[in-house]
């Protein structure tokens, strides 16, 4: 088979283990290329201009595909494209798939997304409300990497574990709801700065960039939270003329299938957007408010047979329904090209996993 070319479009935005997973494999299956903008190229403002160095690129190379991670195009470089009868794709590693810096307006971010042949966004709501703009939005969840993510300890050395940034200012309800396990010890965060809980029992370790050993962390941990609140909207509505405005309290992160991809039992809010994939008690275990949380983390940490219950039923959804694998795949029968020759051989072999 002629492998196809697909150029991927993206800026350096740290750790990202959904981008790295999709590049590690689009490298096996592709003819893969990348173009990372430079900071100064695509900052946050609306004076950018288009960028000679991608449209020379593009000029100078014949791809296939090319997918744009985070909506980095502007018109004449999207233009430029689909002169060249190149397939573009959109695809997004967080939630916020309605608005973007580079546009004084809503309107003109949606003409813009109106280029991509597929946009892809991670939440069913939201691609359903950008198709009445006659964007071709499409659902395509979250995924993760089962072989960077899988059970490898049997031992835990830790109650509770959390992965993710928490402070005192956007990050407050983390900060709260870790701070609120009172009589809990042994709960060890991964954070991008010290959040200086008040809680003695609580020891955070600084950001660990290889996903690897975020693997091993979660292993480690009883019990890994989810915390997937949103504790305010308006950074998500900051530009003019919102037609959709962002009104979601919680979002499902991608955090919470590594968490369960490792093997480990996920603790995380009561939200509807959560049970429409996993079903509470049997697969992952839910809370409302601090002292449900303090007492379904003391009886998870009590209860070993009840937790290694929720491990194993929630590895099991996630291995046979989140891989990556199974997302290239969705691509694949969307596209209708043989894009990622025996795709389905990998499903077949992560489904065989145990833990």
């Amino acid at each position: 088979m002629n492998k196809k070319k697909i150029l991927v479009v993206s800026k350096d935005y740290g750790p990202d283990p959904a981008f790295f997973s999709l590049i590690e494999y689009l490298n096996i299956f592709t003819q893969l290329d990348t173009f990372y903008f430079k900071d100064c190229e695509r900052p946050r403002t609306l004076e950018i201009k288009s960028n000679q160095r991608f449209l020379t690129k593009i000029k100078n190379k014949k791809y296939d595909i090319v997918i744009v991670w985070n909506n980095l195009l502007l018109e004449e470089e999207l233009n430029s494209l689909k002169k060249n009868n190149i397939i573009i794709l959109g695809m997004l590693n967080g939630f916020t798939s309605f608005n973007s810096y580079f546009f004084r307006t809503q309107l003109e971010f949606f003409k813009i997304l109106k280029q991509y042949d597929i946009y892809f966004v991670p939440i069913e709501k939201h691609a359903k409300q950008l198709s009445s703009f006659n964007i071709n939005a499409y659902y395509l969840p979250f995924y993760y990497d089962p072989f960077v993510y899988k059970k490898t300890l049997n031992i835990k050395f830790f109650n509770v574990g959390f992965v993710g940034a928490v402070n005192k200012c956007w990050a407050f309800n983390r900060w709260n709801a870790i701070n609120s396990l009172k009589g809990i010890k042994k709960i060890v965060t991964i954070a991008y700065e010290n959040p200086n809980f008040e809680n003695k029992n609580i020891f955070t370790l600084l950001k660990i960039k290889n996903e690897k050993l975020v693997n091993l962390f979660f292993n480690s941990c009883k019990i890994n939270l989810g915390l997937d609140e949103l504790p305010d909207c308006k950074p998500y509505n900051h530009m003019e003329e919102m037609v959709l405005k962002y009104d979601e309290k919680f979002i499902f992160r991608p955090r919470n299938l590594t968490i369960m991809g490792s093997g480990s039992c996920l603790l995380v809010e009561k939200y509807e957007q959560i049970l429409n994939f996993f079903e509470s008690d049997k697969e992952i275990v839910v809370w409302k408010n601090y002292e449900e949380l303090q007492f379904k983390t003391a009886e998870l940490i009590k209860d070993k047979n009840k937790r290694i219950r929720i491990e194993r039923n929630g590895y099991l959804n996630v291995i046979n329904n989140h891989t990556i694998f199974h997302r290239l795949q969705t691509i694949q029968n969307l596209l209708k090209i043989n894009l990622f020759e025996n795709i389905d051989s990998y499903i077949k072999r992560c489904s065989k996993f145990k833990i």
